[in-house]
């Protein structure tokens, strides 16, 4: 089984450490093969700290550099970049979700 993992927060914020951490649990686990995508970084600083844990980024603009365009790349252009092939999918960003559906990735929602 190969999984993903999509978030659009950084692995050390406290909404990023949910996503990371399912991730290196699949991956360094042995439960399966698994990536993680990050949807694009803050800052161009974090740029390296991203690529040096096996981070893959979805697209080059930082957060800081663009907000308006970040935000609108969040919600209508990333759900186009996202990959294909995987078995599961775990996003982190609910927006990410809901348009994925209609990419063909199949999801669901757990009852609360």
């Amino acid at each position: 089984m190969k999984a993903c993992v999509v978030t659009n927060f950084p692995f050390y914020s406290g909404t990023g450490k949910v996503p990371f951490n399912i991730w290196h649990k699949l991956r360094d686990g042995g439960i399966c093969d698994a990536d993680l995508f990050l949807t694009h970084y803050l800052s161009e600083s974090e740029k390296s700290l991203g690529g040096n844990r096996g981070v893959k980024v979805l697209h080059p603009f930082t957060y800081d550099r663009s907000p308006i365009l970040s935000r609108l790349m969040i919600y209508f252009a990333d759900p186009f970049l996202l990959p294909k092939g995987y078995d599961v999918y775990h996003f982190g960003n609910h927006m990410i979700a809901r348009f994925a559906q209609f990419l063909h990735i199949q999801t669901f929602s757990v009852p609360a």
